[in-house]
């Protein structure tokens, strides 16, 4: 008689790991490790306005006639409870 689990003590496993480690796997010596690595050749347009603002209003936008101009940008709930396990972090002043 055996006992085992076929998750654990299967070969070969029957939940092979997503990921199998390879230990000769090395980086490159010419590896660079920055996230983001500017582009020397990169060039703005030529009609490139650095006062522009970042964002363009459209002048064809129109509120709906209804629009509650005064009204709270979100809406409390009454019945809305904190989790035990909140986690507040670095904000200071919030509970």
């Amino acid at each position: 008689m055996n006992e085992g689990s076929l998750l654990e003590d299967f070969t070969p496993p029957v939940n092979p790991p997503a990921e199998i480690d390879d230990p000769r796997d090395r980086k490159p010596e010419s590896w660079d490790e920055r996230e983001k690595i500017a582009d020397p050749e990169a060039t703005k347009p030529e009609d490139w306005d650095e006062e522009a603002p970042r964002q363009v209003r459209d002048p064809n936008a129109k509120k709906p006639s209804d629009w509650l101009e005064d009204e709270p940008l979100t809406i409390p709930d009454p019945d809305a409870v904190k989790p035990g396990d909140w986690y507040v972090g670095l904000f200071t002043g919030m509970s």
